[in-house]
């Protein structure tokens, strides 16, 4: 059986490691989180997108996982 304490570790240590390599460019981050957010709970995923149909890219603009009882939000700050 996998130990808890363990794998908490191991999740710290990827979200930092996530969070500095792409820190410095924001728009891949939230494409790269939203990616990784939609293979594994796409059914508590809604991502926002910026811009309108004549925009070649549309950057995300807002993550929110619900989870029910847990909700987390996370938006890009404008600018």
């Amino acid at each position: 059986m996998p130990d808890p304490d363990e794998d908490q570790v191991s999740a710290s240590a990827f979200a930092a490691g996530f969070l500095g390599q792409y820190a410095g460019d924001r728009e891949m981050f939230l494409e790269l989180l939203a990616g990784m957010l939609q293979a594994v709970v796409p059914e508590h995923l809604t991502v926002k997108r910026q811009g309108g149909w004549l925009r070649r890219s549309r950057p995300v603009s807002s993550l929110k996982v619900d989870l029910g009882d847990v909700q987390f939000t996370l938006r890009a700050a404008r600018g």
